[in-house]
C-alpha cells in the first residue's frame, strides 16, 4: 500500500507540475509521457521515447528542466527550424534556454540547444566536463534520434557519431517520430548499449490523416531534362 499510494503521489506532483508550467488548469499527460517521464525524473537511462509529430517529445525534456531549473539540460537538435521552435516555446513557459555558442556563457541556461557538429567539438565537450564537475549536468537529450543512423560519408558526418555522447555517464533521452521496430537494435548499437538496458517506451506513430497522391504530368519534351521540369506549364499549373 505504501509503494502505491508513492507512486500515486507521483503522479500528481508531475501532473501538478505540468499545470503550472502551462498555466493550464486542465492540463493531462498525453499518450506515453506519463510513464517516460517518470522515467527520466527517476534517472533512468537511457530513455528511448517513440512518439507521433506532435505528440509531445519535447515536454520529456521541457518539464524536468522546469521543475530543476537549477540544473542543466543539453539537447541536441540536428533542424534549425527545429531549434528555433523549440527556443520559442521556451521562451513562452519562461524556462530559460539558450543556442549554443562557444564565445557566449552558458552555465545559468535550464536548457543548452547544441547542432551534432557542435556537440561533438572541443569547446562543447569542455563545457559538458565543467558542468558535469559542478553536478549541474541532468541529462543529454537526442533529438530526432533516428538520425543517428545515418550511413552517409559525405552528408553530415557527425550524425552517426551522437552516440559518442553517453561517455559522459549522464542520463541519456533519445526522441523520435522515426524508429520502425526493425531498426531499434541497430540505433542501440550506435548508441553503445544493449536492448536489456533500454527503457523503450513506444506510442502509435500512424497518422490516418496523411496521404500521399503521385501527380505525373505531361511536360513538354524541352522541359524534360535537368531541373528544367519544375518550369513545366502543367507543373506550374499545378502547383
Amino acid at each position: 500500500h505504501r509503494v502505491y499510494w508513492q507512486l500515486q503521489l507521483q503522479e500528481a506532483s508531475l501532473e501538478n507540475e505540468l499545470r503550472e508550467m502551462t498555466g493550464d488548469d486542465q492540463a493531462q499527460f498525453r499518450g506515453m509521457q506519463r510513464p517516460a517521464l517518470e522515467a527520466i525524473q527517476q534517472g533512468r537511462s537511457p530513455v528511448v521515447a517513440v512518439m507521433p509529430t506532435g505528440g509531445g517529445k519535447s515536454l520529456l525534456f521541457m518539464l524536468p528542466a522546469w521543475i530543476c531549473s537549477r540544473g542543466t539540460t543539453v539537447v541536441v537538435v540536428p533542424l534549425l527550424a527545429l531549434r528555433g521552435d523549440i527556443h520559442r516555446r521556451c521562451r513562452e513557459l519562461k524556462l530559460s534556454s539558450v543556442e549554443w555558442e562557444s564565445r557566449r556563457p552558458v552555465d545559468s541556461a535550464s536548457i543548452v540547444l547544441v547542432t551534432p557538429e557542435s556537440a561533438l567539438t572541443v569547446d562543447f565537450f569542455a563545457f559538458l566536463n565543467r558542468a558535469k564537475a559542478l553536478h549541474r549536468l541532468d541529462r543529454i537529450v537526442i533529438d530526432e534520434c533516428h538520425v543517428i543512423l545515418n550511413n552517409q560519408q559525405h552528408f553530415r558526418p557527425n550524425l552517426a557519431r551522437l552516440g559518442r555522447l553517453a561517455k559522459f555517464q549522464e542520463p541519456m533521452v533519445y526522441l523520435t517520430a522515426t524508429l520502425p521496430p526493425e531498426d531499434e537494435d541497430a540505433l542501440f548499437t550506435r548508441i553503445c548499449t544493449q536492448r536489456s538496458d533500454v527503457h523503450l517506451f513506444r506510442d502509435r506513430t500512424s497518422r490516418p490523416n496523411i496521404a500521399y497522391r503521385i501527380y505525373r504530368p505531361e511536360v513538354e519534351r524541352q522541359y524534360r531534362y535537368g531541373n528544367l521540369c519544375a518550369q513545366a506549364p502543367a507543373v506550374l499549373y499545378f502547383i
